[in-house]
């Protein structure tokens, strides 16, 4: 079984700070973890979908939050057709918040925390579209997040428009 973990692209601020998508990355190690093949694809870093085009994972994951929604569902549209037999879920704030805006365009919909949602997604334990979970009570059992799966010197903060560096 193979898991694409994507953080679509930012169309909302110019020049955005991106950050690790962590959400993605704490996902990715519970799902290896678990002896399940993850990879994080962030498409801050293309100018289009096609890096997904040759992708062959088995499910897609999706983050969501309010102002990446209509970037998140272009992704959907575009997985849709290039991998129409694949499973596409989407979690995030904004799958949290306000589920009835995701639930007819995606396969499932994770509602809460989706560390231990998304195995049971997996493994087909939820009836239905919407799969909510409660929250994670001892954060200990969660496993670090899987920095593996991307690049970190692709991220980097800017204080003021200018690289910066914390001194103490």
């Amino acid at each position: 079984m193979r898991v694409c973990l994507i953080n679509p692209p930012d169309t909302v601020v110019e020049d955005a700070c991106w950050d690790e998508p962590l959400g993605l990355l704490y996902l990715g190690a519970v799902l290896e973890e678990n002896g399940i093949e993850a990879e994080v694809v962030d498409l801050n870093f293309y100018d289009d979908f096609k890096v997904l085009e040759n992708s062959d994972a088995d499910f897609y994951g999706l983050y969501c939050s309010s102002p990446l929604i209509k970037s998140a569902l272009a992704v959907n549209s575009f997985l849709k057709e290039t991998h129409p037999h694949a499973i596409r879920i989407v979690g995030g704030p904004h799958a949290t918040c306000v589920p009835g805006d995701l639930v007819e365009h995606f396969d499932k919909v994770i509602i809460g925390e989706g560390e231990k949602a998304i195995l049971e997604v997996l493994e087909g334990k939820f009836v239905g579209k919407l799969a909510q979970s409660p929250p994670i009570e001892d954060l200990d059992t969660i496993p670090f997040p899987a920095r593996h799966l991307i690049s970190t010197y692709d991220y980097h903060r800017r204080v003021g428009g200018l690289p910066s560096v914390g001194l103490i």
